[in-house]
């Protein structure tokens, strides 16, 4: 069972939709009809379009997919599938968003000689906000504070502990950030940082979750631009492990108020030694990973 397939069971699955369209009053029916549990509400039925399309890379190595396009550099990428992921529209306020979105293009770049692999995310900054109309406090005006952080990026430390906010919706939050950059696009322009993102709290730093994040805008703002990339750091541990305090073992030490002032001390040195490292000590090279951001294009006339 091929990749497309085995992920347009899983959205069908998430969204209760079957790839049919739905009419604006089947929508309204199926959000009202919630289904609950002694643990709680099912994922309610959701609007869904059709999976669309995969394609792959030419000889050249020239990547283009409706009206998004851009070129991969050196060998650090050995292939790139890529499709549309059908819009899901919020039905409930009460639990976790996974798979709510606008309609996405979705490119996943293969790493050569590993099973890393990174993804390319372009969607309608607009529609993703409308799929969360039902409670727009999920997202907040995060989109807004990212856009002031980007016109105002001379500002911007070039690492720390209050990250840039992530404009999609994740569970899960980032424990640093560092290497904060500015980066203009073919048509729009956004930020990229190193950071590390984690579901886990005390926990050690590590290439085990430590990626290459940019965010963007098309000049006109109608599209934004994910890039999510896992990254290596010379010298970095493969694995985290729990952050142990100095302050006392076991129940005693662990979540105390020293424990919390020694960790986020911990976190800010290795945001530093992040910041200080050479282009050449991450794999993929940071370098090239700037110049595959520059060369995207999203054309906002399609």
């Amino acid at each position: 069972m091929n990749r497309l397939v085995l992920i347009l069971m899983f959205l069908g699955a998430l969204c209760g939709c079957s790839g049919e369209m739905v009419s604006q009053d089947e929508v309204r029916v199926r959000e009202e009809d919630e289904v609950h549990s002694e643990d709680g509400p099912f994922y309610p039925e959701l609007s869904c379009s059709e999976m669309e399309g995969e394609a792959t890379v030419t000889a050249d190595r020239d990547v283009s997919f409706e009206n998004v396009s851009f070129r991969l550099h050196g060998e650090w990428v050995r292939d790139v599938d890529y499709f549309a992921i059908p819009e899901c529209i919020l039905g409930s306020d009460n639990f976790k968003p996974e798979g709510i979105g606008a309609r996405t293009l979705q490119f996943n770049l293969q790493y050569n000689g590993s099973e890393d692999e990174g993804s390319v995310l372009v969607f309608k900054i607009e529609d993703y906000k409308k799929a969360f109309a039902r409670d727009p406090r999920i997202l907040g005006n995060v989109d807004a504070e990212l856009r002031q952080i980007i016109a105002n990026s001379s500002r911007l430390k070039s690492f720390g502990l209050d990250p840039p906010p992530h404009v999609r919706w994740i569970d899960a939050g980032q424990a640093l950030y560092a290497k904060a950059a500015k980066i203009d696009f073919a048509t729009g322009a956004g930020l990229l940082t190193v950071t590390y993102i984690s579901q886990d709290s005390f926990v050690t730093i590590s290439n085990s979750r430590l990626r290459f994040l940019y965010q963007g805008f098309t000049s006109d703002g109608k599209y934004f631009v994910e890039m999510d990339l896992p990254a290596r750091l010379k010298g970095l541990p493969d694995e985290d492990e729990e952050f142990r305090p100095g302050v006392g073992s076991g129940e005693k030490g662990f979540n105390s108020p020293e424990h919390v002032v020694e960790y986020e001390k911990y976190r800010l040195k290795i945001a530093a030694r992040i910041d200080k490292a050479p282009s050449t000590d991450f794999r993929p090279d940071l370098d090239q990973v700037k110049r595959l951001i520059r060369g995207f294009e999203i054309r906002t006339n399609e």
